[in-house]
């Protein structure tokens, strides 16, 4: 299966592990992020590319029903800079980014209009991990 178009976020001060992939619909109007983190043993030569979690995103994604996002976190593992307790650090500050997304882009104008309205949109997001990733996905949900 085939990922759409996704957006690159960058946090932190690395420029080759930290970034989220956020794959959105096209109508950019999600009821749900899932947070996908990977495994990997902690080890460098596991990735968001290759350590299986990724697989899937194209399902959740491909929900006709459900409004759902997918975020994939990219984080520094031990052989760069990661670590205990930097990779979790890392998984705490692409969360972080991730849900400030979600919220930068209204101006004055658009949450006036929702002040009018009263209109809350609510977003759910859900982590997902495995192994090393499930360890990340359990500090995150713990602030």
């Amino acid at each position: 299966m085939r990922y759409p178009p996704c957006e690159v976020l960058r946090y932190g001060n690395e420029e080759k592990d930290q970034y989220v992939r956020l794959h959105r619909r096209k109508d950019n109007d999600e009821e749900a992020v899932f947070i996908i983190i990977h495994g990997g043993f902690w080890k460098e030569n596991y990735s968001v590319e290759n350590a299986g979690i990724d697989t899937l995103a194209p399902y959740i994604l491909s929900s006709k029903e459900k409004k759902f996002a997918v975020a994939e976190i990219e984080y520094r593992r031990r052989e760069s800079g990661g670590g205990w307790p930097n990779s979790c650090q890392d998984m705490l500050m692409a969360v972080e980014k991730v849900r400030a997304r979600y919220f930068e882009h209204e101006d004055e104008e658009q949450q006036e209009q929702k002040n009018k309205e009263k209109i809350k949109k609510s977003i759910q997001f859900i982590l997902l991990g495995h192994s090393a990733g499930g360890h990340g996905a359990l500090f995150v949900a713990n602030y």
